[in-house]
């Protein structure tokens, strides 16, 4: 798996994603390194950057 699907950001009760010795593009390593606040945010954003597509 290269990338995480956007709709895991509606998750609202996730509360840890491990994603360790992944080679993930999406989200990119440095949002990974900040942990699961930050990936769910990220993946939120690209979810909502499709509805204004």
């Amino acid at each position: 798996m290269i990338s995480l699907p956007p709709e895991i950001g509606q998750l609202q009760y996730l509360q840890r994603l491990w994603l360790d010795d992944n080679p993930l593009e999406s989200p990119p390593p440095e949002v990974v390194e900040q942990g699961t606040e930050a990936v769910l945010a990220y993946l939120r954003q690209q979810l909502e950057g499709r509805g204004s597509e």
